[in-house]
């Protein structure tokens, strides 16, 4: 966004709000970062899934030690394959 266009954004916005009431407080009440649930926890994992499957990805559970197999079984046959560094 140029400077001019975040002018006219911020100008139209104050324009909106000229003479009404102070904001309301905002409720600070949430979680704190740094209390997320451990990884691998049953119910985060499950949150996890549940989203995936919103997005019609596929998920394939297993176990850590079933994992290289599963990898190698689905890239199996591809032609190029993307790994991240580490």
């Amino acid at each position: 966004m140029t400077g001019d266009a975040r002018a006219a954004v911020l100008g139209a916005v104050r324009a909106a709000l000229a003479g009404s009431a102070a904001p309301a407080p905002v409720d600070r009440a949430y979680r704190p970062a740094g209390a997320l649930a451990a990884p691998g926890d049953p119910a985060l994992v499950d949150r996890l899934v549940d989203r995936l499957v919103d997005y019609r990805a596929t998920v394939d559970r297993c176990t850590a030690a079933e994992l290289p197999g599963r990898v190698a079984a689905h890239v199996a046959g591809a032609a190029a394959v993307a790994v991240p560094p580490g």
